[in-house]
């Protein structure tokens, strides 16, 4: 429940963004799409139906299942180009893998893998390495699941949540601040479709 919370939040933050800010998000849509600025709030509307959707349990499967559909989306028209374009730009790739990230987690809400991997291959830090190898060896997949969403939420607390409150009107910290806090939410959701462990 807690990872659904966090998946939530992030989702409305990012949906009241796209409004507040629908201007600079209507230069992002892809230059070959009409109305550019009418995607940026459709885009907001369906980030908070989905954060409400996946609370109601006949609309939970069809709302994640939608959501990983538009990050795909994302990931093919927005941020693939964008890599292709400028592949030494280490922010492209990060933003292209976050949408990756999120679009893999909605799909882990909408139906249960028995697949065990990380939900994003990269991670700074010895102990995200070390809890992603344990995922993909199925070695305390669970555990390392939790040990991962603490990690990202530390991120969130010590690093995201400082810049938001020194710069509470600049975007940016916002939208990178709540895409951690919904992989948090993610990891979290991930771990608890794994069986339990059995104590040694």
């Amino acid at each position: 429940m807690l990872g659904r919370i966090f998946v939530a939040v992030s989702l409305v933050v990012f949906g009241v963004q796209h409004f507040m800010y629908g201007g600079f998000v209507a230069t992002l849509v892809p230059a070959f799409m009409p109305g550019r600025l009418f995607w940026a709030y459709f885009v907001g509307v369906a980030f908070v139906a989905a954060a409400v959707g996946i609370f109601v349990d006949m609309l939970a499967r069809p709302a994640a299942t939608m959501l990983g559909v538009m990050f795909f989306l994302f990931l093919i028209l927005l941020h693939i180009p964008r890599i292709v374009v400028h592949p030494r730009d280490g922010n492209e790739w990060t933003s292209g893998l976050v949408a990756l990230g999120m679009c893999g987690g909605a799909w882990i809400l909408a139906t249960p893998w028995n697949m065990e991997h990380p939900l994003w291959p990269y991670v700074t830090g010895g102990a995200l390495l070390a809890g992603g190898a344990a995922i993909v060896l199925g070695k305390k997949a669970r555990s390392a699941s939790i040990l991962l969403a603490t990690i990202i939420s530390l991120f969130f607390l010590f690093l995201h949540m400082p810049r938001i409150i020194m710069q509470p009107h600049n975007p940016g910290p916002w939208t990178s601040g709540f895409e951690v806090l919904a992989l948090c939410g993610c990891a979290l959701v991930f771990g608890n479709t794994l069986p339990k462990e059995e104590k040694a």
